[in-house]
C-alpha cells in the first residue's frame, strides 16, 4: 500500500502488510476507497493515519482493526472488515463515521451504509442509504470532488464515504 503518504481521491486495494497497515501506514487519505487489504497483524485496512471522506471495507488483519487501527477518522465508512477481534476499527478517535461497533464521538452511528452492490465491488451509496447528509461540512470540502469527480457537498451536508450521491433529479 502506502506509507506516510498524503492521498486525494484513490483506491486503495489488494495490498498486503507484513505486520501492520496493509492499505496504508501513516499520512493522510481523502475521499478514497480502501478496499481489500490484508496485514499479518493490526491495521488491514490503514493504521495510524487520517482518513476524511473515506470507505473502508472487506480488508482483513490476523489480530485486530481489520478496517483501521489507531487511526483518526472523519465522514467515512469503516464497514465489513475481519479481524481475530476489533473488526472494523481499533482504537483512534472516530468523528461523523459509519462502523460497528458503536464508536464515542460525535455524529458516528452503527446502521448499515447501505451500499448500491458491495458483493460485486460497487461501494456507492443507495439511495435510501444512512450515509446521505449525514456527515458534517469541513472547509476543504467547498470546491473539493469525490472519487468520481462529483462535487464533495450536495443538499448542504456532505454524504460519508467516498461517494457523494448525486440524486436522480439532476
Amino acid at each position: 500500500g502506502t506509507y506516510y503518504s498524503e492521498l486525494h481521491q484513490c483506491a486503495v486495494v489488494e495490498n498486503d502488510g507484513r505486520c501492520i497497515g496493509g492499505g496504508l501506514e501513516g499520512g493522510t487519505a481523502v475521499s478514497c476507497l480502501v478496499v481489500s487489504n490484508r496485514t499479518y497483524d493490526f491495521g488491514g485496512g490503514a493504521v495510524g493515519t487520517t482518513l476524511d471522506a473515506c470507505t473502508v471495507v472487506g480488508n482483513t488483519a490476523s489480530n485486530q482493526g481489520g478496517g483501521v487501527f489507531s487511526c483518526l477518522t472523519r465522514n467515512s465508512i469503516i464497514w465489513d472488515n475481519a479481524a481475530s477481534s476489533n473488526a472494523n476499527w481499533y482504537e483512534g478517535t472516530n468523528e461523523f463515521t459509519c462502523t460497528m461497533p458503536a464508536s464515542p464521538g460525535p455524529g458516528n452511528f452503527t446502521n448499515n451504509p447501505l451500499f448500491v452492490n458491495a458483493a460485486a465491488g460497487d461501494y456507492r451509496l443507495a439511495t435510501n442509504s444512512p450515509c446521505i447528509d449525514a456527515g458534517t461540512n469541513q472547509d476543504w470540502m467547498a470546491d473539493a470532488t469525490d472519487l468520481e469527480g462529483k462535487p464533495r457537498i450536495l443538499n448542504g451536508a456532505v454524504d460519508m464515504g467516498c461517494y457523494e450521491l448525486i440524486p436522480p433529479s439532476w
